[in-house]
């Protein structure tokens, strides 16, 4: 049996095959979408607005009252963990 913390983990490598994607797309929420109908801009979904500081920098202002299933709200601390190097670099993370 597969184990699906590995499999439904967005940054797994094998995530990126297709039931694997369309699942992780129906349960994860993304700051921004592509809007591929409006020429690929970026659409809001958990973020309010994007503003670019220089080429390696952004500002993201977060929608209100966003909340995980536990009911905590989601805070800026949490976009920094998951794109932070502890999550994206590190010898045996996911990223």
């Amino acid at each position: 049996m597969q184990d699906l913390r590995v499999e439904l983990d967005p940054l797994h490598p094998r995530a990126t095959a297709l039931v694997s994607f369309r699942v992780t797309e129906s349960i994860y929420d993304k700051l921004f979408a592509i809007d591929y109908q409006r020429g690929g801009q970026l659409r809001p979904m958990l973020a309010e607005s994007i503003e670019t500081l220089d080429s390696t920098r952004y500002r993201v202002s977060l929608r209100k009252e966003v909340r995980f299933h536990d009911g905590q709200e989601l805070t800026a601390e949490d976009v920094v963990f998951t794109f932070g190097p502890e999550r994206m670099l590190a010898k045996d993370s996911p990223g």
